[in-house]
């Protein structure tokens, strides 16, 4: 039996996507209205859905505190009503005709939004066909097979056609020659071209993008601005970026992408090209991303390794600045991104899809870098002006004495078999990251 909390972590998702998805309302079918309470902003249109012994009950006692919710018998469930709906079952897959009706896919064909069910059975959960995982804010839980399943069209990319789509890949450069190679190659594998603003590197970062580039037409590149001004000035580079974009309409979709992020769709094997190829046919306009720091727990690494293979620790972030990063978009000549800081790209009829896709940053590869990026490449540069407007803030805390190893005891073991399973609300839409 899920506790309290589950329950009401489990609503707060669906809250996460009605927001973001444009559906008609939450049904939630549960035996325990009474933990709806609050847990709904008062615009959500929400169906509670109750036994016919329960429902004058229900109705008499949340009528009041719950003014937007309409009470329904289960009997009048079918799939029209629930065709342009979020579906929330709550321990209802043990013992329950829904769960039948689940585990036989009835509502898969007509279920335009997700189903998001929680149950401490194994049962019916092996033939969904999406998304089905435990996670690890249930790790107190009372039944270790505590899990959730997301279902519906919505999330079904499997019968997609994925046609023809250009993407491109936006990246500012400063001084990343140790993973600036693995970076682009990455972004070519995911089927995106790649534009370079080197903003004039001292390394060899800017040599390295020139060898790649004369081997690939994918990868183009420039240095900005036209000088050296040893200054870190972000809007600038923002602003060269949409003109990027703006110039490039050949391109349908557009990604800023750092040298230190490995970004990847919410679908096992579905490359970023497909994604977003998936996402526009669904009429979505923008990507929100869920960010992982990767974290170095020895002095190893240098720039012969591979970083996706190399760092095996790391932990969600909860850098304010990280929960919201709308950086992909459909390529809109108005777009914006200077306004935020390059955290939300703005443009009007701007829709997110509603799933957040998982973003791999890899800021701090050993001691020795740390101490030179921070220290010596990133803080003396900062724009004064962007300081005062409450930019570049993330290294304030930073000092020389700080340790930059992190404790594999304290920190989550990334592996590809069991990570997407287990932290699946997390990294679909960050929701349980913080704790307390």
């Amino acid at each position: 039996m899920p506790n309290v909390n589950e329950l009401i972590e489990v609503y707060v998702l669906a809250q996460f996507f009605y927001s973001r998805s444009g559906a008609a309302g939450v049904v939630i079918l549960t035996d325990k209205p009474e933990l709806l309470i609050g847990q709904f902003s008062d615009g959500t249109k929400l169906v509670v859905v109750c036994s016919p012994r329960d429902i004058d009950r229900w109705r008499n006692q949340l009528g009041a505190v719950l003014p937007n919710a309409e009470f329904l018998e289960q009997r009048h469930l079918n799939n029209q009503f629930l065709a342009d709906k979020i579906f929330v079952c709550v321990d209802y897959l043990s013992g329950h005709s829904i769960r039948g009706a689940l585990r036989r896919q009835r509502f898969k064909r007509v279920l335009s939004y997700p189903v998001i069910s929680i149950s401490v059975a194994k049962s019916g959960l092996a033939n969904q066909p999406l998304f089905a995982g435990k996670t690890r804010r249930f790790i107190n839980s009372t039944n270790k097979n505590q899990q959730i399943v997301l279902g519906g069209q919505l999330l079904n990319i499997n019968r997609h056609k994925f046609p023809s789509l250009s993407v491109l890949a936006i990246m500012h450069v400063y001084n990343e020659q140790d993973i600036i190679a693995t970076t682009i190659n990455y972004l070519l594998e995911q089927g995106i071209d790649v534009h370079i603003i080197d903003n004039w590197s001292t390394d060899k970062s800017y040599e390295i993008v020139q060898s790649l580039a004369r081997s690939s037409k994918k990868i183009t590149y420039e240095r900005f601005p036209e000088k050296a001004n040893n200054r870190f000035e972000l809007a600038r580079l923002l602003t060269r970026a949409t003109e990027v974009a703006k110039a490039r309409p050949q391109y349908a979709w557009v990604t800023l992408n750092d040298a230190d992020e490995f970004r990847q769709s919410p679908w096992p094997g579905v490359s970023l090209q497909q994604a977003f190829s998936f996402i526009d046919s669904l009429g979505y306009n923008a990507v929100d991303y869920t960010v992982f720091n990767f974290v170095p727990v020895s002095e190893d690494f240098n720039e012969k390794q591979n970083p996706l293979t190399f760092f095996e620790y790391g932990e969600f972030s909860t850098v304010e600045g990280h929960f919201v990063q709308v950086k992909s978009w459909k390529n809109n000549p108005e777009a914006d991104l200077a306004s935020s800081g390059g955290h939300h790209v703005n443009f009007e009829g701007l829709k997110i899809f509603p799933l957040k896709f998982f973003l791999g940053h890899y800021p701090i590869r050993s001691t020795k870098h740390a101490r030179e990026k921070i220290f010596q490449q990133r803080k003396s540069r900062f724009s004064k002006t962007e300081r005062q407007r409450g930019w570049h803030v993330q290294y304030d805390d930073v000092d020389e004495q700080t340790s930059f190893i992190g404790d594999k005891k304290k920190l989550v073991k990334f592996s590809a078999k069991s990570f997407w399973g287990e932290f699946i609300v997390e990294r679909l839409s960050g929701i349980g990251i913080k704790k307390g």
